[in-house]
């Protein structure tokens, strides 16, 4: 998958490598930093253009803070300016959960889209869990929210099975109500009697 960018100007993606002309350092939570260009952000999601022009251009100067670490933070970049992600989906399942909320969070559709199949792809009865607890953060993206309920319905016993289900139920009740009317009410009935939940 690419976007219209890079087909149309395939400079574009050299310049992920050059940082010759960067205008931009973004500052990751680890601590570390990544170097950019402002025109390749603007023109790849409108919060950067939005961010680099107009009121918000006053209070950017030439740092940005990222709410991620710099490895997920530097493959967002590559996709920004390659719009390719066949080297990001080698990732394992919380590199993809990372870079779908990016792609929500700054506006990035497509990617977004593509992060949500890859994430269902490396869904298991063990971290199925905690997609939920990330996806429950945004409540207006539902579908990757249904497409987890629909692979907790057809994995019911292995994500009863799991010994952390317990203290995800105590500590999500609310995500937890929820996951309750997607699993088979008789398998809940027998775990309860086996006071497993």
């Amino acid at each position: 998958m690419t976007n219209e960018i890079s087909v149309a100007n395939p400079q574009l993606a050299a310049l992920y490598q050059d940082t010759t002309f960067t205008d931009v350092v973004i500052k990751c939570k680890d601590g570390k930093e990544l170097k950019a260009h402002k025109v390749v952000l603007s023109i790849s999601t409108p919060y950067f253009k939005a961010l680099f022009s107009g009121n918000w251009a006053e209070t950017c100067d030439g740092c940005i803070t990222a709410n991620t670490s710099q490895s997920v933070m530097k493959k967002f970049l590559q996709y920004l300016y390659t719009g390719k992600t066949y080297t990001i989906l080698k990732n394992r399942h919380a590199s993809c959960l990372s870079l779908w909320e990016l792609g929500i969070y700054y506006h990035v559709p497509r990617l977004t889209a593509t992060m949500e199949d890859a994430c269902i792809e490396r869904t298991t009865p063990d971290n199925v869990i905690n997609l939920l607890v990330v996806v429950a953060k945004f409540p207006n993206h539902k579908s990757l929210k249904k497409k987890c309920y629909k692979f907790i319905k057809t994995h019911t016993a292995e994500l009863l099975g799991n010994p952390d289900i317990i203290r995800f139920a105590e500590e999500n009740p609310e995500i937890w109500a929820a996951v309750r009317k997607t699993i088979d009410p008789r398998r809940t009935l027998k775990r309860k009697r086996n006071n497993v939940i």
